[in-house]
């Protein structure tokens, strides 16, 4: 079966202690800059246990009037969860892992599988077989498979999912015996033209570790950003053909300004087929999951940020993460840039010495004048 699916106090204080290092003449604190692709990204937590994936894709209806599908394919039957997850527990985590970006220089979209629903149709046969129909807040979630391509293209547009011209032979890979679909859409219960988050969450068995990235070309165009958070035995990465960074592969000179420009830019030069792994947390599970969520995961696992951005037509293959993919070193956070020769200007080699020289002849004739006692 193929498996897939579908986040220094104590150097100051010892300064004597530490290895000679650059040494600023001025006192100005670097700028922090918190790393994102975008409020737009689909966002989606992983977690492994008990023989069991559990997997939260948020999904965000649109404030619009017109329908909203989603469409997912998995490679077994999932067992969906009739609770919608809070979307603020996905920003906690995300806001916790976000990566950190230290300025040092001169102070001076759509969902996965996502296509638009035009017309509201009965959730009906017509040569698929639906398994379970769910209300999931504001969203009707049902279960499905199809052995064909053609029987799943004439489903979906019976049923108001417009798929995109040229774009059906994307559905051809996930359909077959074994293979199944999620597909969402906005239900009779949901305010017409308000905006909502949730979570959807939904249960595959074993362990499932790779995502159909090829089905967000079923959504709208542009540029779309993913941000994973795994968590799992150990660190992962991607896998072959999608290379793994880290941050400190992006460009020195964007990452500064826009963080997702860094991360688009890295990826496009790997033919859009590279995710930034943004941080490795050991025990990430029970330390930054929030309640929910944690639940989800098994206690003490690591847990895993990795994020991209790409034109959809480069996910050419789906994604898979694993221990094996991991890089040495995930730092989550990195220093660009240094202050200008003007103004705060660094002193390199042999300065530090001066400094610490400095600062003892400072501290002897401190001694020297107070009184004695």
């Amino acid at each position: 079966m193929r498996a897939s699916i579908l986040t220094a106090a104590l150097a100051a204080s010892l300064p004597l202690l530490l290895p000679s290092r650059d040494v600023f003449a001025c006192a100005a604190a670097p700028v922090s800059t918190s790393g994102e692709i975008g409020a737009g990204a689909q966002r989606i937590l992983i977690a492994t246990r008990d023989e069991v994936t559990e997997v939260v894709v948020e999904m965000t209806v649109p404030r619009t009037t017109a329908d909203y599908g989603v469409l997912i394919p998995v490679p077994a039957r999932p067992t969906l969860d009739p609770r919608p997850v809070d979307s603020s527990e996905i920003d906690q985590v995300d806001q916790a892992t976000r990566p950190q970006i230290f300025d040092d220089r001169a102070s001076g979209g759509g969902g996965i599988g996502c296509g638009s629903a035009s017309d509201r149709g009965g959730l009906n046969g017509l040569g698929v077989d639906v398994i379970e129909k769910v209300n999931i807040g504001p969203l009707e979630v049902v279960v499905l498979t199809a052995s064909a391509a053609s029987d799943l293209t004439l489903w979906l547009s019976s049923n108001g999912f417009r798929i995109p011209t040229g774009k059906e032979q994307v559905l051809t890979r996930y359909t077959g015996v074994g293979n199944y679909f999620i597909a969402a859409r906005r239900n009779d219960h949901s305010a017409a033209g308000s905006a909502s988050r949730i979570g959807v969450h939904f249960t595959l068995p074993g362990t499932q570790l790779t995502i159909p990235l090829p089905a967000t070309q079923l959504g709208s165009g542009g540029a779309l950003g993913v941000s994973l958070f795994v968590a799992t035995d150990g660190g992962v990465g991607s896998m072959t053909p999608y290379t793994p960074l880290t941050l400190n592969d992006l460009d020195e000179t964007l990452l500064a300004s826009d963080y997702r420009g860094a991360v688009q830019a890295a990826v496009a030069s790997r033919n859009g087929l590279a995710f930034v792994v943004e941080g490795i947390y050991p025990n990430g599970a029970s330390s930054i999951l929030p309640d929910r969520l944690a639940s989800f995961a098994s206690p003490g696992a690591t847990l895993t940020r990795m994020s991209t951005v790409a034109e959809p037509a480069a996910f050419t293959a789906d994604l898979t993460v694993a221990v094996a993919g991991a890089p040495a070193e995930a730092p989550s956070s990195r220093t660009v840039g240094e202050p200008a020769e003007s103004g705060c200007r660094a002193a390199r080699g042999q300065a530090s010495s001066l400094a610490y020289l400095l600062f003892f002849a400072g501290y002897w004739r401190l001694r020297r004048r107070s009184p004695r006692a």
